[in-house]
């Protein structure tokens, strides 16, 4: 996961020690909760098969299924999400300024 390979790095700037030390410092119990919120994310990539949308959402709704199940899980998962999701964009933001300064 991104979460735990950036938790597992080195780094120089000040910046990113601090988001890196804003993830070591969560539950761990919010990152299963997380794992548990991606499977079930995941699993609407099932609905691109044509054929299995159309029989799934026919005989067992399977779109309001999930989006009951994701919108539990939602209410259940930590207020650390946003917080990950704002470092995760800045790590993929920095990364691209990175690119950027390197290929210009």
């Amino acid at each position: 996961m991104l979460l735990e390979h950036i938790a597992s790095q080195n780094f120089n700037s000040e910046i990113l020690k601090k988001m890196q030390n804003d993830i070591k410092n969560a539950d761990e119990f919010s990152v299963k909760k997380l794992e548990k919120f991606k499977k079930l994310s995941v699993s609407f990539d099932n609905r691109l098969n044509f054929i299995f949308a159309i029989v799934s959402n026919m005989l067992f709704l399977w779109d309001l299924q999930l989006l009951y199940i994701l919108n539990k899980q939602k209410k259940v998962l930590p207020s650390a999400i946003e917080k990950w999701f704002e470092i995760i964009g800045n790590f993929d933001a920095f990364s691209s300024l990175s690119n950027y300064s390197k290929n210009a």
